[in-house]
Parts: C-alpha cells; structure tokens; sequence
C-alpha cells in the first residue's frame, strides 16, 4: 500500500528519517494549501500504477535499487542489461514513458542507443535520464543534444532519484495535454481540423489495405442562425453541444472521427460495409435530431 506521510515537524533528523521508509512522499504540515497538494501526490500515485518504467542498467546493486524505489514510486517496472534487450522492449512495449540509461552498457555506445532510440520515440513520447557516475562532464551535453531528457550522477540520494524521476514524467505529461487541447474543439470535446488533417490519412491508408469502404459525411445544422439570433450565442452553444453529444451516440467505433468543422458544421469520417444500411444508419441520426426536443437555460430560466 502507497505511503504519503504528513508531517508537523520537519527538521533534518526528521526528513533522514522519514526517508529511510518505503514511502511514495512526505510533506510538510506548514506547506501552505496542504490540502491541494495531498490530493496532487494521491493523484500523481494513481496514474504512477499506469506509468511503465524500463531500467538499463548492468550493475546489478544499482538496477536493484533503482527498481526498488520505482516500485514504491508503484510504477510498472521492466529492467534489462543490454542496448539490444533495450530496443526490443521498447518496440514490444511502446507505451513505456520513462527510460533510465546508464551510459556504459556492455554491447552499445549510449549515443548510438540514445540516436536509435529517438528514430522510433520522439522527446515527447519517452522521457530519457542518463544514469552515470563516469560519464566524462563535457559528454553531459552531447548526451542532451543527441536525444537525452536529464542526466542523474552516482551516487544520488533517494529523494533526488524520486524527484528527476517525476519532474520529467510531469513535463510528458503536459506537452500530452498541450497536444491534446490543440486537437480538440473547447466547446464540444470533440476534435478538430487540425486533429482530421493529422489523422484522416492514417484512416484513409487502413481502408485502403483492407480494401474496405470508407465515408466522409459533412452535416451541417438547418435554421441555426435563426436559433442565435432569437436566443443568443449562448443558447446556441448548448445546442452544438447536444448535438455532439448525439453524434457521439452514433460514432462510437475506434476508428470513427466525428469533427466539429466550425460554427455549425461537423464531419464524420467512418468505415461501413453496406451502403444502403450505412444511408439508413445516417438517415436515422438525421430524424433523431430532427425528433429532439433541445432545452437551453438563458439567464438561469429553462427555454425549450
């Protein structure tokens, strides 16, 4: 079980000695909003147990206790001793986030790993922090250069392994959501232009291998410039918003892309296998929408 320890007396004596346990963090009871940050370490602890973690290291005292720490940190942890091991994890397993490279590694130069590595998974995709307690100090940089995220010496201290080890999973984690928010539409959740220009090739490439039917449907909303202008912008927001939700309800499959195009205007790029019953499929979203009965709240008051 996670352990975060609260603490009203923070000293030296005390911290050597919290530290000493297997704890994810400690904090401090004087740190002001202590509430908001004990829910950020619960938080940060529950998606650590979805977080992979690969170890290269072939001191096997230090893989050990990199891999013990890891696991109170409750990451899933994967450790090899090799470069060559290292690749065939990463693309066997290409949601790992985080990988800790020492840079003496018996059949691989950490910059000809670091640059193979870097072929495959981008900056943005894998975090990497050179493990090392030799590496010559005018290398450091063209570790950094050549494809490495952070550079952790030997010996290092717990709480400092703890500390790398989150602040480049945090970076990951906001460039991710960066992405994701630059993809999607902020009103109705759904994605974009931007995000159907990325991926509809990707989408168009699959049907074309499977030699399977693919649809690009535009729907756009009758009568919607009449609904600002009688109730306001607002009003018509909540019925964009509705509407997406209902084309959600249609377009669940994995491969489905439903875009808002702009104002009023979605698209759909979908795979069918009949055309007639795909029409019919379409034909019913359309009655659906038709059939709704959408209410807006206008100054706290309901309007149908």
């Amino acid at each position: 079980m996670p352990v975060i320890v609260l603490t009203a007396t923070y000293d030296t004596s005390t911290r050597k000695k919290i530290l000493q346990k297997d704890i994810v963090d400690y904090l401090p009871k004087s740190i002001p909003q202590i509430a908001e940050h004990i829910v950020e370490v619960i938080k940060r602890t529950l998606k650590s147990m979805n977080t992979k973690v690969l170890v290269v290291e072939d001191n096997l005292t230090d893989l050990k206790t990199m891999i013990h720490y890891l696991k109170i940190m409750c990451f899933q942890t994967r450790e090899t001793t090799t470069g060559a091991e290292t690749l065939k994890i990463l693309f066997k397993e290409p949601d790992i986030k985080l990988l800790l490279l020492d840079y003496y590694l018996p059949d691989k130069d950490a910059f000809e790993l670091i640059t193979q590595i870097r072929q495959r998974f981008k900056k943005d995709q894998l975090s990497i922090i050179i493990v090392s307690g030799t590496a010559p100090t005018e290398l450091i940089p063209l570790l950094l250069k050549v494809g490495a995220n952070d550079f952790l010496a030997k010996p290092f201290s717990k709480e400092e392994f703890m500390a790398r080890i989150f602040n480049n999973l945090e970076i990951l984690a906001l460039i991710e959501e960066l992405k994701e928010t630059s993809l999607t539409d902020p009103l109705t959740k759904l994605r974009n232009r931007r995000y159907f220009f990325q991926e509809a090739p990707k989408i168009f490439n699959i049907a074309k291998r499977l030699n399977q039917p693919l649809a690009c449907v535009i729907i756009d909303i009758d009568k919607f410039k009449k609904v600002n202008d009688t109730y306001g912008h607002e009003a018509g927001d909540q019925i964009l918003i509705s509407i997406a939700d209902i084309l959600k309800n249609f377009f669940r499959r994995r491969h489905d892309i439903i875009v808002r195009w702009g104002g009023e205007e979605f698209l759909i790029l979908t795979f069918y296998r009949d055309k007639t019953l795909f029409i019919q499929h379409l034909e019913k979203l359309r009655k659906t929408v038709e059939e709704t009965e959408f209410y807006v709240f206008i100054n706290e008051k309901k309007k149908k």
